[in-house]
C-alpha cells in the first residue's frame, strides 16, 4: 500500500502542476494530498488482488511489445523520450506498475466480453424488495409449528399451519 500511495501521490502533484498549480498550493494542502492517496492506494490494492486472481485464473498477460508501446505513448504524454520516462519509472518501480496496468485493463476488456447485460425497465427497479421476516405466531413461539423456510431466506412464510389431531 505504501508503494501504491507513493505512485498517487505522484500522480496528484504531477497532474496539478501539469494543470499549473502553484507548488506553494501543493505544499499548504499536503496532508489532504496524502490522506486522498493512501485512500485511493488502498482501494487500488484490494482491485489488484482481485484483477490478479482473474488474470492468473484466465491466463491474461501483456506482452513485451505492449508494455513498450504504453511506455512510448506514456512517454509522449509527458514531453520526455521513452528512454528518459524508463529512467523515471525504474526511480519508482514504475515498470511493474505498467505491466499491472495493461493486465488490468485487459482483465476489464475478459470481464465485459462475458458478461451477460441484461436492460431493467424503470418499473422494475421500482419495485421493493421484501427483506424483513414476518413475526413469529404465538404457536411458533410455542414450539406446536415451525417454520422452516422463513421470507427472508428467499421462501413464503406459511399463511396458515395445519395442526394434526
Amino acid at each position: 500500500v505504501s508503494q501504491e500511495t507513493r505512485n498517487v501521490v505522484f500522480d496528484i502533484v504531477h497532474e496539478n502542476q501539469k494543470r499549473g498549480v502553484a507548488k506553494e498550493a501543493i505544499d499548504k494542502n499536503k496532508d489532504d494530498i496524502y490522506a486522498a492517496a493512501t485512500q485511493t492506494a488502498r482501494e487500488r490494492v484490494k482491485l489488484g488482488f482481485v484483477v490478479h486472481r482473474i488474470a492468473d485464473e484466465e491466463g491474461i498477460r501483456a506482452t513485451e511489445a505492449e508494455v513498450s508501446a504504453r511506455i512510448a505513448s506514456l512517454a509522449q504524454s509527458y514531453n520526455m523520450s521513452p528512454s528518459n520516462f524508463v529512467k523515471e519509472l525504474q526511480k519508482r518501480n514504475g515498470l511493474s506498475e505498467i505491466y499491472q496496468q495493461l493486465v488490468h485493463e485487459k482483465v476489464l476488456d475478459f470481464l465485459l466480453e462475458q458478461a451477460k447485460i441484461e436492460t431493467v425497465s424503470p418499473s422494475q427497479l421500482e419495485a421493493p424488495v421484501e427483506t424483513e421476516t414476518a413475526a413469529p405466531t404465538p404457536d411458533e413461539i410455542s414450539g406446536e409449528t415451525a417454520s422452516e423456510t422463513p421470507a427472508a431466506e428467499g421462501g413464503e412464510a406459511p399463511a396458515e399451519e395445519k395442526k394434526e389431531g
